[in-house]
């Protein structure tokens, strides 16, 4: 973790102070949730759709399975904005995306984003989890 300071609107913090309050969570998970959802939806494969895409990775049956792991860390629809643009970057078909596709490499780029939004302990959670996936 790196500390810093940050200058923002009054009223803007008034209303994250709101929502981390309604959430139970502190202003440092928010702005760094916040901070990963938007490098995430700013993937350069990321869709301009994302419920279009996750219709059509609804007819996957192992994509709903990496979805499901992928939404314990990151909410949708960032989690099938992940993993599109990831799929997209590596050249991958979502319909015949499968466990063989699951290399430690894809696995690396799925996990660094709850990596710096969780911390390491959900990583590892998370990256176990799609390990788990690949042997089934």
């Amino acid at each position: 973790m790196v500390k810093t300071t940050i200058e923002i609107d009054k009223e803007l913090y008034i209303r994250m102070k709101e929502e981390v309050a309604r959430s139970s969570s502190s202003i440092r998970e928010f702005v760094s949730k916040a901070a990963i959802e938007r490098l995430i939806r700013n993937e350069p494969d990321a869709p301009s759709n994302p419920k279009i895409e996750e219709n059509k990775l609804l007819d996957n049956p192992f994509a709903i399975k990496v979805l499901a792991v992928l939404e314990h860390e990151v909410p949708n629809p960032f989690s099938v904005v992940l993993l599109i643009s990831k799929l997209k970057k590596a050249g991958i078909e979502r319909d015949v995306f499968s466990a063989a596709y699951l290399s430690d490499a894809f696995i690396r780029e799925l996990v660094r984003p709850v990596d710096f939004l969780s911390g390491p302990d959900a990583a590892l959670a998370m990256k176990n989890a799609l390990l788990h996936l690949r042997r089934e």
